[in-house]
């Protein structure tokens, strides 16, 4: 577990991972400059210190009340995140964003990018016609509101807007003025100030600015 002071936090990153979404939030949050970046790939010191039972990124690494907090897994991490740094001070208001966080890890990823059983990503169900119930339901929603969780945007959005923004690096042929509601709430999303700083740019070498594209770029 990492040696950490209070107020510092330790981000376990990798090339290939979903640890942008995590740095996203971090930033949106004033917390990227407080935060140390470690890749366990390179570092095999950061191996060690990785929370992550499995070895996996992002995972995460905090102090409280003086003693070391590790969280893997983004979803959780987002989770911790907000609930450490925003006003989730009620359970109804704690549930009202892990709602979405699990939608989003449940439903809505495996919709973006489909997966054959080796973990090669092979489509997404955005191209398909007739639209799934879940998509067309979301594209209702966001026809309602500007941000998932309520008025404000939140970890739900940093989630949701992640996965989605894959679809314009992945598959460039989706006809998205199908969703034009969902189409106006990713360009929110890229918009924000954490994104650009979390995610490098779309000409990085080796696909880095997105973990899954390299499962499709040999297609």
């Amino acid at each position: 577990m990492s040696a950490l002071a209070n107020g510092e936090l330790e981000l376990f990153s990798t090339f290939f991972s979903r640890a942008p979404m995590v740095r996203w939030y971090l930033h949106e949050l004033g917390l990227g400059a407080k935060c140390k970046i470690s890749d366990p790939m390179a570092d095999a010191e950061a191996a060690k210190r990785n929370p992550s039972p499995f070895g996996k990124m992002p995972s995460l690494c905090d102090i409280e009340n003086g003693k070391p907090v590790g969280i893997f897994e983004s979803g959780a991490v987002l989770m911790y995140l907000a609930d450490k740094y925003t006003n989730l001070d009620t359970p109804a208001k704690r549930a009202n964003l892990n709602q979405w966080l699990f939608f989003v890890n449940a439903s809505l990823c495996p919709l973006i990018m489909r997966q054959d059983p080796s973990g090669k990503v092979t489509g997404t169900a955005l191209s398909q016609d007739p639209l799934p119930k879940d998509i067309a339901a979301l594209e209702k929603i966001l026809g309602e509101r500007a941000w998932l969780a309520g008025d404000d945007f939140s970890a739900a959005d940093v989630a949701a807007g992640s996965y989605l923004l894959y679809v314009k690096e992945l598959f460039k042929d989706v006809d998205m003025s199908r969703l034009p509601n969902t189409a106006a709430y990713m360009e929110r999303c890229r918009k924000r100030p954490g994104y650009a700083v979390a995610w490098p740019p779309a000409d990085a070498p080796a696909y880095g600015h997105c973990p899954a594209a390299a499962a499709v770029a040999d297609k």
